[in-house]
């Protein structure tokens, strides 16, 4: 899968989106960066903390599958920014930040449609 494709994808559904970015479980960053001209809010080293983190997390709502089905993605609102996580497969999670004002709705539905087409052109 290209990831950087994917991630730029995603940059463009939205001027409000900052942050597109796709971590393996390990913490890896495998695709994706801020739109130009932003100024990021993490260091490379809190990205990938966080990268963990936000695998980490889905990893905990596991046992929740067999009761509500697969998490599809999970939104966080923070004083400065909303974070939308979103895993792509047993390995790798979506990553994305964006302004406060944006629609976070539309967004994400967007990429669960963008996520959607790369999985039908993938298999």
């Amino acid at each position: 899968m290209d990831y950087d494709r994917f991630c730029k994808d995603i940059l463009y559904i939205d001027p409000q989106i900052r942050f597109a970015g796709v971590f393996h479980e390990n913490g890896e960053m495998k695709g994706g960066g801020p739109r130009e001209g932003i100024t990021i809010l993490f260091t490379m080293e809190e990205l990938k903390s966080s990268g963990i983190q936000a695998f980490g997390r889905w990893l905990l709502h596991n046992p929740d599958e067999n009761k509500m089905g697969k998490g599809k993605f999970a939104i966080v609102e923070y004083e400065k920014v909303r974070v939308i996580t979103m895993p792509l497969d047993s390995t790798h999670i979506l990553f994305v930040s964006m302004e406060l004002g944006a629609n976070y709705l539309n967004i994400t539905d967007r990429i669960l449609r963008l996520k959607s087409r790369l999985k039908e052109t993938i298999f």
